[in-house]
């Protein structure tokens, strides 16, 4: 390959770019003559706090709950037999819908949470916060866990990743679903 200083800048720009996208860190790169790529330090992996999610046993555990076959389990979730499969195998993560669906249809399968208070009264939220939430202006006090954007702890919860963890140690939770 023949080198072309015209070029030079625009490849560095791009280069940049990738390494930036990819978590490296503009600081940590540079480049020779060439455009050869160095790394001036061994970049940091990007660090992953680990939320809860459904596992393969929980998943399989419900599904047998529920008297279902894998086929049946992936028309009611309205997912391939093939992705069932691997969810119980664990080869695949549990999507976040799939996982809110099951979840929600254990909870109307127990009916235990038909009764009880709903979760502003056990809560105790404000007047201001009960108005804002999305659990107050669809009536689902009891259901609170699966709306994402719900006012918990004096916060919006938009991530149902982060939402669940939360969820899984309130109250409300526990006595709609029993995992």
């Amino acid at each position: 390959m023949v080198y072309n200083p015209f070029f030079r800048p625009a490849v560095q720009k791009i280069k940049t770019a990738i390494l930036i996208f990819i978590g490296v860190g503009e600081k940590n790169v540079s480049f020779n003559k060439e455009s050869v790529l160095k790394f001036t330090e061994k970049p940091e992996p990007p660090t992953k706090q680990e939320l809860p999610r459904m596992n393969k046993k929980e998943f399989s555990t419900i599904r047998r709950n529920f008297g279902k076959s894998q086929l049946q389990i992936s028309q009611l979730l309205g997912v391939s037999l093939k992705a069932v499969q691997s969810f119980e195998q664990g080869w695949r993560n549990i999507p976040v819908h799939v996982e809110r669906q099951l979840l929600h249809l254990l909870a109307l399968r127990q009916n235990t949470n038909r009764k009880g208070d709903p979760c502003w009264v056990l809560q105790k939220c404000s007047k201001e916060i009960r108005e804002n939430c999305p659990a107050w202006e669809f009536k689902a006090g009891l259901f609170c866990w699966c709306i994402c954007g719900t006012i918990c702890h004096g916060k919006v919860q938009n991530s149902w990743q982060k939402k669940m963890k939360i969820c899984r140690r309130c109250e409300v939770f526990k006595r709609s679903v029993s995992l």
